[in-house]
């Protein structure tokens, strides 16, 4: 493995109120080096309703699912160490879709959710 040039970290809160399908949310990633890899470290869930559910979480960053998620009684913390690799300069907003695993699509409840998401970009020396 090569050395780190250069490491950013960066925290995301989302509210989703789920109910009203704002289960999307976007984060704004411009500027700084050409990373290449983001490291997904730690994602923590607070769910209003105490609920336990499995859920997933899918961004543009890699166009697939890159954590999965089961809140037991309504809170989860979860360290996946998703690994994406970047190959081009980060470049404006990325879409993050927090699903319901087995309904299909969208959350179709009254759930209130609030979401921290630790994301780590890398860049190695050449």
């Amino acid at each position: 493995m090569s050395d780190i040039d250069y490491l950013k970290n960066i925290q995301v809160l989302a509210n989703l109120n789920v109910g009203n399908v704002t289960n999307e949310f976007t984060v704004n990633l411009s500027g700084g080096p050409t990373y290449d890899l983001c490291i997904i470290r730690q994602i923590n869930l607070v769910n209003a309703s105490a609920a336990t559910k499995p859920y997933s979480l899918w961004s543009d960053l890699s166009h697939s699912y890159v954590a999965s998620i089961v809140s037991n009684n309504g809170l989860a913390t979860v360290v996946p160490k998703t690994q994406i690799k970047l190959s081009n300069p980060l470049s404006g907003l990325y879409t993050f879709k927090f699903m319901e695993i087995g309904v299909g699509s969208y959350v179709a409840t009254a759930d209130v959710i609030d979401l921290i998401l630790d994301l780590e970009f890398i860049k190695y020396k050449k």
